[in-house]
This record gives structure tokens, C-alpha cells and sequence, in this order.
């Protein structure tokens, strides 16, 4: 079973089931970037880790046709994790956001076994959104 297809019928409107949900003149995109799943501590440095997190977004963005002016970070950390860490995985989500014009306004923090960011960028459009739907 399609589990990703299945939940996304679970919740299916006309806003979403694209790269970015389209409201008006603002464009809404999640990814979640989870160890194990999407990377491994030992392939990419913290700082690499948190600058993929923020671009796989901004990547989203661009593809719609948005430029992004914030993002809402959640980050789920290990207790093992020192404040060393943190300030490299947050470097890196920080640099690119900057880099970007991406101002972080907000999120969460929780513990876990293992790290997950969250991000949650929302953008205007520059023009006409360009959905997937449209895609010739």
C-alpha cells in the first residue's frame, strides 16, 4: 500500500497534493528530515544536515514560482546531542535561511531517540504559481 497516497486522501482539497499549498498571493510547504530516513549522521556533517533541511523548502518554493520570507523550524534532538552540536545543526539551518532572506519566526523543540527537523516555509509568489497539475 501507497501509505503517502492513502493519507494524502485522507485530507484531499484543492489546496493541496503539490509541492506548496497556494492561498491568495502566499505559498505553504512542510518537509520533515528525518535520521535514518532521509540521512545518517555519518554522510553529512550537522551543519549539512541543517542547511539540506531548510533548501529541500526553499527547492519547493522555487519550483512554485514563491520566494520564501519565513519558516517555522521543529527540531527533535537526542539527549546525547551537546550544545556544540546543536549550534552546528542550527548554523547551518540559520546560513541558508539568511543566504535566502528567510527570517526564522518560530517552531518547537522536543527530545528523541534520533533527529527530525521540521520546516515550514511560507512565501509570496512571484507571479502565477506554477503547480505540477500544470506541468505539460
Amino acid at each position: 500500500m501507497d501509505k503517502e497516497r492513502y493519507i494524502f486522501e485522507k485530507f484531499r482539497s484543492k489546496l493541496n497534493g503539490d509541492d506548496c499549498a497556494v492561498i491568495g498571493e502566499r505559498a505553504y510547504c512542510k518537509d520533515l528530515f528525518v535520521e535514518g530516513v532521509h540521512f545518517r549522521r555519518g554522510w553529512l556533517s550537522l551543519r549539512e544536515i541543517g542547511a539540506k533541511a531548510m533548501l529541500v523548502n526553499i527547492s519547493d518554493m522555487i519550483a512554485t514560482n514563491a520566494r520564501a520570507k519565513y519558516a517555522l523550524l521543529g527540531l527533535a534532538l537526542p539527549r546525547e546531542i551537546g550544545t556544540r552540536e546543536i549550534d552546528e545543526l542550527c548554523a547551518g539551518v540559520s546560513e541558508t535561511a539568511r543566504e535566502w532572506g528567510i527570517r526564522i519566526i518560530g517552531g518547537d523543540t522536543i527530545g528523541s531517540d534520533k533527529i527530525l527537523l521540521s520546516v515550514t516555509v511560507i512565501s509570496r509568489l512571484c507571479g502565477k504559481a506554477v503547480l505540477r497539475s500544470g506541468a505539460k
